[in-house]
């Protein structure tokens, strides 16, 4: 296989939160290069449990302002207001079919996952990409957030993303430190 020499960042639109996939050059130790996750938000392939309750992460308020009110406009403009399901299929990523489609190529493995910061608009996604592709390093910013025993949880995001965060980030808190950032193998 030819060594890959380029890097490629791809800045996935997820609606509010984020989620960058970066293809890195190859080296000595292997060329093909590596595959690094920054944060994930895939609330897309929810999108069908979300549309029951009416919600989608981000978008509920956004929607409104998408048609147009022509008494504020000299010019009559009319432009059709589209759903959220449109929005989301037409506008966002999934990130792992983004993952697969465009990044994936001939490897698979995603060497690793780095949270920025734990929020669930950076996790939402977290326990899917987990548990249906191969990660070989987690790194967590050293946070002490705790949502296990929260009272409220926004209908929006999926209660396993953050264990499955919280079981990362345990098991991080037991790996080596590298600048600020706990880091620990799979």
């Amino acid at each position: 296989m030819l060594p890959n020499n380029r890097l490629e960042v791809h800045c996935l639109n997820v609606d509010h939160g984020d989620c960058t996939i970066i293809r890195h050059p190859g080296d000595q130790h292997k060329s093909k290069g590596r595959i690094s996750f920054v944060d994930i938000n895939d609330w897309k392939d929810r999108q069908a449990e979300d549309e029951q309750e009416g919600l989608i992460a981000g978008l509920s308020g956004q929607m409104g302002d998408l048609s147009v009110n022509a008494s504020q406009s000299k010019r009559v403009v009319f432009k059709q207001q589209i759903s959220e399901d449109e929005y989301a299929e037409k506008y966002l990523d999934d990130p792992l079919e983004y993952f697969r489609s465009e990044v994936a190529k001939s490897d698979k493995d995603i060497w690793r996952f780095v949270c920025t910061h734990p929020d669930m608009d950076h996790l939402s996604g977290l326990d899917r990409l987990w548990d249906e592709e191969s990660i070989s390093v987690f790194w967590d910013t050293a946070h002490n957030k705790d949502l296990s025993d929260a009272e409220y949880w926004p209908p929006e995001y999926d209660e396993a993303d953050w264990d499955q965060y919280a079981i990362r980030s345990s098991l991080a808190h037991r790996g080596t430190w590298r600048g600020r950032a706990r880091i620990v193998s799979n």
